[in-house]
């Protein structure tokens, strides 16, 4: 049995697509099945990823664009490993990545899905930092009512538990992944590795942010957050960050920066480099 199936969603990534499955080929850990979902691209995408010889990778082409929620559903119930690991085509992971999951998970059979730290090219904000969330089950279920506390891009999850739970709703659109997180919280633990092991780059042109303004986001967010406070009996003052969701929205960066940093568990701190990648 294939211990790992990565799951890489792709649509129109011809321009970043390669350096993510270099960033998978290239991993310490070497049993794994890199599971490529390409949801109708119109460009040059299934070329590139047609261009690598890899026994590993294995490609499955949606005929029509279905969107990613769609597209990770059907990754997931295609996938061979014993674990499904996340990566976008923008993110990519380090080398060590999956070895450090690996060895995580097979050592702590409580945890459903693991996330880790990651270095954030921000071109929203114009920063570059490492931001370190919590690892510890409660916090992380606490940190859900304020923003999604496992890096989408960074997660390992056990194969049986995403079935289980019939993977991602696909009628909550583009928060789909706090609210299985929830929905799986409620049965099960969640842990992160306090090392940076993806680089994720937030661009400006991504889907989110071409397609939902800031209150939207914040409206959305809030409305499948606030089952974390009744899933995992959380404090009822917990309402505030809901209600306070909209007015982070419309605040300044440097409010914004400010409140980050008094009411979150996470860590950021700021870098000028990041680590290289080996060249594609």
């Amino acid at each position: 049995m294939t211990v790992v199936s990565v799951l890489l969603p792709i649509y129109n990534e011809e321009k970043r697509v390669a350096t993510a499955i270099m960033s998978i080929l290239n991993q310490t850990y070497t049993d794994f099945e890199l599971l490529i979902i390409n949801d109708g691209s119109r460009d040059k995408t299934e070329a590139m990823v047609r261009s690598f010889s890899d026994s590993r990778i294995r490609l499955i082409n949606n005929n029509k664009n279905l969107g990613l929620v769609k597209s990770l559903n059907k990754g997931i119930f295609s996938a061979k490993g014993k674990y499904i690991a996340r990566v976008d085509a923008d993110d990519p992971s380090l080398p060590t990545r999956l070895e450090k999951q690996v060895q995580f998970m097979e050592k702590n059979p409580e945890v459903a899905v693991l996330g880790t730290a990651a270095y954030h090219d921000d071109e929203i904000r114009k920063e570059r930092f490492i931001r370190i969330p919590p690892n510890d089950d409660y916090k992380i279920k606490c940190e859900m009512v304020k923003y999604i506390p496992l890096e989408h891009s960074s997660i390992m999850a056990r194969t049986a538990i995403f079935k289980e739970f019939s993977g991602y709703n696909e009628k909550c659109g583009d928060i789909e992944d706090l609210e299985l997180w929830i929905r799986i919280g409620r049965k099960y633990k969640f842990a992160n590795l306090l090392e940076p092991l993806i680089i994720r780059n937030i661009r400006s042109d991504s889907f989110w942010f071409a397609n939902y303004n800031s209150i939207l986001r914040q409206l959305k967010f809030s409305k499948v957050a606030q089952k974390a406070i009744s899933s995992f009996d959380l404090p009822k003052w917990y309402y505030f960050f809901i209600f306070s969701k909209v007015f982070y929205g419309l605040a300044p960066s440097l409010l914004k920066r400010f409140v980050r940093k008094i009411a979150s568990q996470s860590q950021e701190t700021h870098v000028e480099y990041f680590p290289q990648l080996e060249p594609i």
